[in-house]
């Protein structure tokens, strides 16, 4: 099993716009941190239980994989608004990174996960979303400062679900 690297990012909360030097992709990023007393390997376990996730993301009411994660997957996501997205899961280590999403007209969506140990025996939890194309300037004005104000809950949710016993769905 690989080992997590142990990298330390600044986190942002909100979102941004911005334009590559090339002058033809835009992009829309954020991103939340948060550390928990829960292993990295106890976060990994809480992150694979896919039916768990409106528990600790707030943008969700269900969630569903075609089976368990891991490069290629695909699953269903079910919005606070009732609309139904569906994701593919591009990378999957475990127990550090995960980056999932899927596209639309013009926009790559991608979410990422990442799990490092720290110096205190739990967890630094890094949770990013990131649009990116040609028309992620709109998409990210659409819903991606909403998605940018659910990760700082959802970073905060999985460290503190994380440290509770497992509970499997």
């Amino acid at each position: 099993m690989p080992s997590c690297s142990n990298r330390r990012q600044q986190g942002r909360a909100g979102g941004r716009v911005e334009t590559r030097r090339d002058g033809r992709v835009a992009v829309f990023s954020a991103e939340a941190q948060a550390s928990s007393s829960a292993s990295t390997d106890q976060v990994w376990a809480l992150l694979m239980q896919v039916r768990r996730w409106p528990e600790w993301y707030p943008g969700y009411v269900a969630a569903e994989a075609d089976g368990p994660l891991r490069d290629g997957q695909h699953g269903t996501v079910t919005l606070v608004d009732g609309r139904r997205s569906a994701f593919e899961v591009f990378t999957c280590t475990q127990p550090c990174d995960m980056t999932m999403g899927g596209s639309g007209p013009g926009v790559r969506i991608r979410f990422s996960y990442h799990f490092d140990a720290n110096d205190a025996g739990g967890t630094d939890i890094v949770l990013g979303h990131t649009l990116s194309g040609p028309t992620s300037p709109i998409f990210g004005r659409l819903f991606g400062r909403r998605v940018a104000g659910y990760l700082p809950t959802a970073a905060h949710q999985l460290a503190r679900l994380a440290k509770t016993p497992a509970m499997d769905t």
